[in-house]
């Protein structure tokens, strides 16, 4: 038996969030461009729309990046167009009028972007001379410059790795980079509102992908209080876009399920013996199925709905059971022993993803190591190792393997 994993159709919907957080699905307007709502004109086809002042920063058409052998195309906001090559451009990109300069990335996310290979960097471009400059030593993703050009907000993995998500902000120069936030939950997608005064971004604190925002110095970057929610009636938000004149946002509304089927094997050939049967069925997001080694059972997490949550059910689709449901961890990655006494998985509970193992019935509990960003556990066929993938991060730009001691806590792993 296989396990393999079926995705479901996605709901790309652009709406947009009035002051009576009556959302609209702008779908119907804009006919079967269901797109990133930050391509050109469209966030300022909203409410009042209008260009941005002088000085202001505004996305450069980022999506709207003509690739050219690896290089990126970006048309100014003028009767007269200028052609930049920015190479190997792939991210987001955003104009800063005033001073004559665009901010970009050097990889493109869509919805995960926990999930970016490598690390991406954060760079400024003269329009002018077409000269290129890094922004400081930063891992980053999903940038917005400030309106009035002081700093630059961005989604980054943080020091510590590739399993969370954090929003930062750096000044021009590249010297000053200030954390919004430093929970790890998924943040991302900053965007600055027009007076710099917040900073709205998604997260997955609280439960299903969703806007918040925050009160924040735009010159110096430190936040003024906490963070809240702007709630919106989507399951999962992205590519968040305000108007110029502040009433209205944009953003993408994804409605995704996943769901679990097994297939029948012939162990001698390889081949399928016959059709796919589902396992799991409905609107959940069900990620990285793997089999017990008796075939009885299933185990896997949880992607939204809430995220990060292990799971087991019968290979026949009964005695569905939820293993585990700390809050505010996210549980990802399980496989089970060979000896089917023990489930492996990754968990982040603060600040960094570690190894743990659990019963099959939820019992005994327990965390193998300190070392942070383990991912993708691997058990020896005895059982008495575990190997795992430390992801790329800053301070670790390489993936490395280690192995781990299955029986024994609290332990710093071997290298292979």
């Amino acid at each position: 038996m296989a396990c393999r994993v079926s995705i479901g159709p996605s709901d790309w919907r652009r709406r947009r969030v009035v002051p009576t957080n009556v959302p609209k699905d702008l779908a119907s307007e804009v006919g079967d461009r269901r797109e990133d709502p930050t391509r050109q004109d469209v966030a300022f086809d909203l409410g009042a729309a209008r260009a941005p002042a002088a000085g202001r920063s505004i996305p450069a058409c980022a999506p709207q990046l003509d690739r050219v052998s690896s290089a990126a195309r970006v048309r100014r906001r003028a009767p007269a167009v200028r052609d930049i090559y920015l190479q190997g451009v792939t991210g987001q990109t955003w104009w800063r009028d005033l001073a004559g300069e665009i901010a970009f990335v050097s990889k493109s996310v869509e919805l995960d972007p926990q999930n970016t290979v490598g690390l991406s960097s954060l760079w400024i471009v003269n329009v002018a001379s077409g000269q290129q400059r890094q922004v400081g030593h930063v891992d980053a993703v999903l940038s917005s410059w400030s309106p009035h050009g002081h700093r630059i907000a961005y989604t980054s993995r943080g020091g510590k790795g590739a399993t969370r998500l954090d929003i930062w902000t750096i000044d021009r120069p590249g010297d000053n980079p200030v954390a919004v936030t430093t929970d790890g939950a998924l943040n991302s997608n900053p965007v600055w509102s027009p007076d710099g005064t917040r900073l709205y971004f998604v997260s997955g604190r609280g439960g299903p992908v969703n806007l918040w925002r925050v009160a924040i110095d735009e010159r110096t970057g430190k936040t003024r209080g906490q963070a809240e929610p702007v709630t919106t009636p989507a399951p999962f938000v992205a590519h968040v876009t305000i108007s110029a004149d502040g009433s209205h946002i944009a953003y993408t509304s994804v409605l995704r399920s996943r769901n679990i089927q097994k297939l029948p094997l012939d162990p001698a050939s390889g081949r399928s013996s016959g059709d796919p049967i589902w396992t799991t069925s409905g609107s959940r997001l069900w990620s990285n199925p793997d089999p017990s080694p008796d075939g009885q059972w299933v185990v896997f997490y949880s992607g939204v709905q809430p995220e990060g949550d292990l799971y087991v059910i019968k290979t026949d689709g009964t005695r569905l059971r939820q293993l585990t449901g700390a809050p505010d961890t996210l549980k990802r990655m399980p496989r089970w022993s060979a000896n089917g006494q023990w489930i492996a998985f990754t968990s982040i509970r603060g600040q960094d993803q570690h190894l743990w193992k659990i019963r099959p019935d939820g019992s005994d509990l327990q965390q193998l190591s300190e070392a942070a960003d383990a991912m993708f556990p691997v058990w020896s066929p005895d059982g008495s190792r575990i190997a795992v993938t430390m992801g790329a991060g800053l301070g670790h730009p390489s993936n490395n393997t280690y192995i781990i001691d299955s029986n024994r806590l609290g332990q710093t792993p071997e290298i292979v």
